[in-house]
């Protein structure tokens, strides 16, 4: 049972077919956005049956077509501003960039 606000998020997975990245890099630009403010969950995997139940444990969208093989970018947000910048800087942090705008600063 999905909770009110829930149901208000912004969520959208996309999937690079056949593109394999190491899981250390991935789970590190996971918590990269996970720290952008707005963001409610972000998840940077491959598309093992393993990583494919935790996004949908985490009620994020996961292609049927996605195989072991492809990268998956799986983020909520609560607003659709922040889902774009969301997927901005995963792709920028993918390609070897560092920024990622908008980090939560904790004082």
């Amino acid at each position: 049972m999905k909770k009110e606000n829930e149901e208000s998020m912004e969520r959208n997975t996309v999937q690079y077919k056949n593109r394999y990245m190491d899981s250390v890099m991935l789970m590190s630009i996971s918590e990269r956005l996970k720290g952008i403010d707005g963001v409610v969950s972000a998840e940077v995997v491959m598309a093992t049956p393993a990583n494919r139940e935790i996004l949908v444990r985490q009620g994020l969208d996961v292609p049927e077509n996605a195989s072991p093989s492809d990268l998956l970018i799986a983020v909520a947000a609560e607003q659709p501003e922040v889902l774009e910048e969301a997927f901005h800087a995963a792709e920028e942090l993918l390609s070897g960039g560092q920024s990622c705008r908008r980090e939560r600063r904790y004082t």
